[in-house]
């Protein structure tokens, strides 16, 4: 029964990212460099994808489950505080283009 709420809200809490990114993305590169830049991103999200559960895994089993969902939990915080501190916005207005 728990199970059922906890994918609801991790399946939402995973789908704000692809919203965030796509916007990013369009503000912040030219459209000559835009195809490499979400390539790269998407990329380089699905290597932490490959890695993340292994690495939760490992911790679950070595700490507890708790210690595992704290890293994520840091990995999101970091990934969105990377952007909102050092990234300016509106490097790149598509409308000027």
């Amino acid at each position: 029964e728990s199970i059922l709420w906890m994918l609801v809200v991790f399946g939402f809490l995973y789908g704000i990212p692809y919203g965030v990114n796509a916007t990013y993305m369009t503000e912040s590169f030219q459209a000559k460099y835009r195809g490499t830049a979400v390539g790269g991103a998407y990329n380089i999200g699905r290597i932490g994808a490959a890695i993340a559960p292994i690495a939760i895994g490992f911790l679950a089993t070595q700490y507890s489950i708790g210690v595992g969902f704290l890293v994520m939990g840091a990995a999101y915080f970091i990934c969105g505080v990377i952007p909102a501190l050092l990234i300016k916005d509106k490097q790149f207005d598509p409308q000027k283009q």
